[in-house]
């Protein structure tokens, strides 16, 4: 029994060396596969980038020689001709210049970002006020340069509406032309490639709309620039609506009549001497007409023709002298100290009177 119990043992222990050997066995084949495996990966890679590179470069020489053909047909590159422009002067057509510059520059291929500079040594007078009022950032821009140069010369849709609405054909034009410009006038004004067909109604609507307002109420109206009839609406209801507010029902101006104030009996019996009433600024006493001795012998200029010896001078007559004062020049009557005293004689009845 015991035998059996050895040769069981010795059989189990052949059987677990003999799976333990298989199963490693299994192993490194799987191992073996592997890096089998990853070499021909690795190797397919390697040949993949090759056959890419190969043909990148086909391509590269490829294009060089089509290249290279027209080239040598065409013969040398011949340089580009020069383009001279012209400035702009009173008589062009603001508009009509600034179209043809850009087809110039369009056709000599100049880059976008140059064409302000190109454009800047053609302007002359109020488009170039334009242009030297704009900043440097501004001034390098060519939208900007052109809005810039239109709006101060005064060149904007409603100006072209109103151009529109006012046009009449010239004596001696064709009619081809007549409506070439009434159709260049409302293209600028309606401006169809900018705009959608809703926001060109609008335009014609508004336009239309402040014709049959009253005259204040479309300048009001037109001075802030609506886009949309609803806004046109809306600023002229405010407007008559303002107008209400102030005056709802306005009356004809009644002149006042001021009845004049009667005359006090002790001022209406002589003349005042003070015609205005007294104040800091005013005098005290205002100089009379001269003495009486003047007065009577005034002096008279020769007759033409006669001796300028035989008639009397104005300084021969005798200053005379104020007993009151003692000087020379004036009278007692006409005394400046007598007509003080008279002054102060005279302010408490004025007061009185007030």
């Amino acid at each position: 029994m015991s035998m059996d119990r050895h040769t069981l043992q010795a059989v189990l222990e052949d059987q677990e060396r003999h799976r333990d050997g298989v199963e490693r066995r299994r192993e490194e084949r799987d191992a073996q596969r592997d890096a089998e495996r990853s070499a021909h990966l690795t190797a397919m890679t390697d040949k993949m980038a090759a056959m890419c590179l190969a043909i990148q470069n086909l391509v590269v020489a490829q294009a060089q020689a089509q290249a290279q053909v027209p080239a040598a047909a065409a013969g040398p590159a011949q340089p580009t001709p020069k383009i001279r422009l012209q400035k702009m002067t009173s008589e062009d057509d603001p508009e009509a210049f600034l179209t043809t510059f850009e087809r110039v520059a369009t056709v000599s291929g100049w880059p976008a970002r140059c064409w302000a500079a190109q454009l800047a040594p053609c302007l002359t007078g109020e488009a170039q006020a334009a242009y030297r009022a704009l900043s440097n950032v501004a001034a390098e821009d060519y939208p900007q340069v052109k809005a810039a140069i239109l709006q101060r010369l005064n060149i904007t849709p409603e100006t072209h509406c109103r151009r529109f609405r006012t046009y009449k054909r010239p004596e001696g034009t064709r009619p081809r032309i007549a409506a070439q410009q009434l159709w260049d006038h409302l293209t600028r004004w309606l401006r169809p490639t900018e705009r959608t067909t809703q926001q060109i109604m609008e335009s014609v609507g508004v336009d239309q709309f402040l014709e049959v307002l009253e005259p204040e109420t479309r300048a009001w109206v037109a001075r802030h620039r609506p886009e949309t009839m609803d806004k046109a609406v809306e600023l002229a209801e405010a407007f008559e609506d303002s107008l209400l507010r102030v005056d709802p029902s306005p009356a004809p101006a009644v002149p006042v009549k001021h009845r004049p104030l009667p005359a006090h009996p002790r001022t209406a019996a002589r003349p005042s001497v003070f015609p205005v009433p007294l104040s800091a600024s005013t005098p005290k006493w205002r100089p009379r007409l001269a003495p009486s001795w003047a007065r009577e012998n005034p002096w008279t200029p020769p007759p033409s023709g006669g001796p300028r010896d035989k008639q009397p001078s104005p300084t021969a007559l005798p200053s005379p002298t104020c007993f009151r004062c003692h000087e020379v020049g004036h009278i007692a009557r006409f005394c400046p100290a007598a007509m003080e005293c008279d002054v102060a004689l005279r302010c408490p009845d004025a007061e009185g009177e007030a």
